[in-house]
């Protein structure tokens, strides 16, 4: 039984390879003897076609990765950063009106506002001739009167009290009143007027000096009613020209006569 299956293999064998040389010398056999070596090459052409599909598929995942979603995210983030900037342009334009703004009215107001300075120089005249006198605490209300009605005050008050020196009281208290004026204010028994304050004291005749100055009172002269009143008749005419001397001295010191000249 072995010796015929042995012989039977061999015997199939043999029919196998005779058919293998048939099918090489006769092409028109329906038997192809490339068919085995095709069906192998298909295989790895289909294996290669696999693998390129699987590399492009790699490389689009390493496109989109890599390239396409970080443009995505830098575009998302950039609309937000478009729109901080938009913010950030509103806010500095708001910003630079308000600062033109608060410019315009910080130089309107520097036009506007008067300028601070020292004392001006007829200030330093005034306080030159009654310096060191009960007079020196009236200098600045002084100096913002007109200069002839300040000249006046000055001058007058020399004559009459020496600049303050010898002046009336009322109950010990000082009245400020340097110049012999008899009003309505507060008079003492002697009928002179006791002002309030120096400010106050000025007020009251630098007011009746300017008035008198709008009736033509522009000389020392012309203001002897100061002394005299209505009439200078019960006065001698040594102590009206005294008065008028000593007045004069420090009037055109302070209201010169070529300011006279330009007053009238």
């Amino acid at each position: 039984m072995k010796n015929r299956s042995a012989k039977r293999r061999l015997k199939n064998r043999s029919r196998r390879k005779e058919r293998h040389h048939q099918s090489m010398l006769n092409p028109n056999s329906d038997i192809d003897p490339l068919s085995s070596h095709s069906s192998r090459r298909n295989r790895v052409g289909h294996i290669y076609a696999a693998l390129g599909i699987a590399c492009l598929g790699f490389f689009a995942i390493i496109q989109y990765v890599f390239v396409y979603q970080p443009y995505d995210s830098m575009a998302s983030n950039a609309r937000p950063l478009q729109s901080q900037t938009a913010n950030l342009g509103k806010t500095y334009e708001a910003n630079r009106n308000e600062q033109v703004k608060a410019n315009t009215e910080s130089k309107n107001s520097e036009k506007n506002k008067l300028p601070v300075a020292g004392p001006s120089e007829f200030h330093k005249q005034v306080l030159t001739i009654v310096k060191d006198t009960p007079m020196e605490k009236m200098v600045t209300e002084i100096a913002k009167r007109d200069r002839a009605v300040a000249a006046y005050i000055v001058g007058i008050a020399m004559k009459e009290s020496k600049f303050g020196k010898y002046s009336p009281k009322k109950n010990g208290k000082e009245c400020f009143n340097y110049w012999g004026y008899r009003g309505k204010e507060n008079t003492t028994q002697s009928g002179y007027s006791c002002f309030n304050s120096p400010q106050h004291a000025i007020k009251v005749v630098g007011d009746r000096i300017e008035s008198m100055l709008g009736k033509g009172s522009r000389t020392p002269a012309q203001m002897i009613s100061w002394k005299c009143g209505s009439s200078c008749a019960g006065h001698s005419n040594e102590s009206v020209q005294k008065w008028i001397a000593d007045v004069s001295i420090n009037y055109y010191k302070l209201n010169p006569h070529k300011q006279i000249a330009k007053s009238k």
